[in-house]
């Protein structure tokens, strides 16, 4: 459960950041902020997937509500947005991602929906939801993917299709209905091909449009990242660790060599 300063019910233990942010701006301007939930659990469920119930709604695994308020019933680390012309403290079920967040902010801010030489943006504007202008953005044919080092998430309507690599998973594709396994339990790839099927045609049809590269089996992104810090750490000092290796040589040397003339003269 993720709390606010003020509310009654929650004890100063469980607010880790309370979301200041969801006050109304004098200003004009609109202010996102985040409460976060000490309190947050996860679960290891088969296969080595990780479901938490702690995740921010701008992530795959929880995109499923923007709020302001952070009670109970709303995923811990939801989004909040307060503004002009936006209604304070009032939560709103809809999918979100956090690649709306700029062209909201650009459309309150007045900016031009696009720019000439500049791509679009992959986000969409929440203000009309915000305002309550539409009960959604995304529809339930709308697929949001996610994709960072070979771990993927794609969510269409209430499914989610999610691959997990190395260390944390096993880089096997499952299939979740969200609506009724919100905690990622039970793997339904067997029971539904054709929404397993669907949604890796969306996923190979966003790898083909940003170009994601494959990542090869038995990846470990752990293991990349100590690689390659430890291969940057090299560059950076290993003149260093060799100049002061030369010189702990050179005086070794130098006393081992007036040892030796010390013990000649006695």
């Amino acid at each position: 459960m993720a709390c606010a300063r003020g509310d009654s019910k929650c004890g100063a233990q469980d607010v880790k950041r309370a979301p200041d942010a969801c006050q109304p701006s004098t200003r004009g301007e609109l202010r996102v902020g985040a409460a976060w939930s000490l309190r947050a659990s996860s679960q290891r469920t088969a296969g080595g997937h990780t479901s938490s119930t702690a995740m921010p709604v701008s992530t795959a695994a929880s995109a499923e509500r923007v709020d302001c308020r952070g009670n109970a019933g709303t995923p811990p680390g939801s989004s909040g947005m307060a503004g002009a012309g936006l209604a304070s403290g009032e939560r709103i079920d809809a999918r979100a991602h956090v690649t709306d967040i700029a062209p909201t902010l650009l459309a309150l801010a007045g900016a031009p929906e696009s720019l000439q030489g500049a791509k679009p943006m992959s986000g969409r504007n929440l203000l009309p939801l915000l305002r309550g202008e539409t009960d959604a953005i995304y529809g339930p044919d709308d697929a949001i993917v996610i994709e960072v080092s070979g771990n993927t998430g794609v969510i269409k309507g209430d499914y989610k299709l999610t691959r997990n690599q190395k260390p944390h998973g096993d880089a096997r594709w499952r299939l979740y209905d969200l609506s009724k396994d919100p905690g990622e339990t039970e793997d339904l790839s067997a029971a539904f091909p054709e929404i397993y099927d669907d949604l890796m045609s969306e996923y190979a049809a966003y790898s083909a449009r940003v170009g994601v590269l494959e990542v090869p089996e038995g990846y470990n992104s752990l293991d990349e990242i100590t690689r390659h810090t430890l291969e940057r750490q090299r560059k950076q000092y290993g003149p260093y660790l060799l100049a002061a290796g030369a010189g702990l040589l050179a005086l070794i040397v130098l006393v081992i060599a007036l040892w030796r003339r010390r013990k000649r003269k006695a």
